[in-house]
């Protein structure tokens, strides 16, 4: 009986382990651009748990791309995240885009070549 709850117990905590280290992780997508080439797109856990991001999209000649998000704690202050635009693991361009205390669009310039588009909590 001690033997079996014991297990039991282990069992419960790496299964819950591996559903945390799930949700903590960095989220990815990968997508297509209006210019055609294939970029991944990554969301910081940091973002997610700070800012609920409601849309974003690159612009139809792929010059620009559109950030709609808001804090998910509501507060007076502005929220800044980073959109970094990189070929592999180098920066091309970094842009800093404020999110207001609601719902907020924002729009930044695309870079010519770009592989990644890397957006991180920068905070307020």
């Amino acid at each position: 009986m001690k033997k079996t709850a014991s297990i039991l117990v282990l069992a419960i905590a790496l299964s819950n382990f591996g559903l945390v280290s799930k949700t903590l992780a960095d989220r990815s997508f990968n997508i297509r651009s209006p210019r055609g080439n294939r970029v991944t797109l990554v969301i910081t856990n940091q973002t997610l748990r700070n800012i609920r991001i409601y849309h974003m999209d690159f612009s139809n000649d792929g010059e620009t791309f559109s950030i709609t998000a808001a804090p998910i704690v509501p507060s007076d202050s502005s929220h800044t995240l980073s959109v970094n635009f990189q070929e592999g693991s180098t920066v091309v361009q970094s842009e800093y885009v404020d999110i207001g205390p609601e719902k907020t669009v924002q729009e930044v310039y695309c870079p010519e070549g770009f592989n990644q588009i890397v957006i991180d909590y920068s905070g307020f």
